[in-house]
């Protein structure tokens, strides 16, 4: 449309978008989730969490101070978790307002989803949002290629306690490192929940694009070869890159006579 400035529209349609009777109507329904927060919290950041705790029902906030790798941090979340899912957050991280409605359809659903990714934004220290990021549904091509989870994750304890954490330090990887590790063991593929459900924070002038182009793929690449070995629908495929954009590409092996492929 003539004028359209996303940067400052995106924050006025999504504002209207949001807007239904559900959220108007109060803070969301009873839904059992364990938040952790992970990284350095400022004090604004601890006290918002610390009041999300206590204003939403069913609502468990752990926080886990410091910069620690998740082989550290997952046990003892496993281990102080009383809700049946978990989310892992940075301090600087809001969840959607919309986020509980979301998540309680996609959980009535399919109720044995072992993991929940929705859409995510960024928010500023101002609390203006920017940066829309909406997924896909799941596929292996894509999601091996670029971390297409992102950080609005929902995981079910059950599955987290059947698999080894990951060492890395950086949140992303971990999450998107641990969706690839349990996903060969669950009943479906992740179940994609439409709408924003976290706003990550950041900072406009640093991240104005949607996060998945800022995500690397170096770490991320063992955690890909790992998953395409166990994956009989991929036999034969190797993994390269990452690119330029941290992006990595899966390369298929074609018969001795390739099929013809038509448009």
């Amino acid at each position: 449309q003539r004028g359209l400035n996303i940067e400052r529209d995106y924050q006025r349609w999504i504002d209207l978008w949001e807007r239904y009777g559900p959220v108007e109507s109060g803070p969301g329904p009873h839904l059992p989730l364990s938040i952790i927060v992970t990284g350095d919290e400022r004090a604004t950041d601890e006290s918002y969490w610390d009041g999300l705790g206590k204003t939403r029902p069913g609502t468990q906030v752990i926080l886990s101070p410091g910069s620690v790798a998740m082989r550290d941090i997952l046990p003892a979340a496993l281990q102080a978790a009383e809700a049946e899912h978990l989310i892992f957050v940075r301090a600087a991280d809001r969840l959607a307002e919309i986020a509980p409605h979301r998540l309680q359809a996609a959980l009535a659903a399919a109720p044995d989803a072992d993991l929940i990714f929705g859409d995510e934004d960024q928010i500023d220290a101002t609390g203006r949002r920017f940066a829309p990021w909406f997924k896909p549904d799941f596929g292996d091509d894509l999601f091996l290629c670029q971390n297409g989870f992102g950080r609005a994750v929902l995981f079910r304890k059950a599955a987290l306690q059947r698999i080894t954490a990951p060492e890395t330090g950086d949140l992303d990887t971990a999450v998107y490192t641990m969706a690839l590790r349990l996903i060969p063991g669950s009943r479906r593929d992740p179940l994609h929940c439409p709408g924003i459900l976290l706003h990550v924070g950041g900072d406009p002038a640093a991240t104005p694009k949607p996060r998945v182009v800022y995500l690397s793929g170096a770490e991320r690449r063992a955690a890909v070869a790992d998953f395409v070995a166990l994956r009989p629908s991929l036999a034969g495929a190797t993994v390269e890159g990452p690119d330029g954009h941290g992006n990595l590409r899966l390369r298929h092996p074609l018969p001795a006579s390739p099929p013809l492929v038509s448009i």
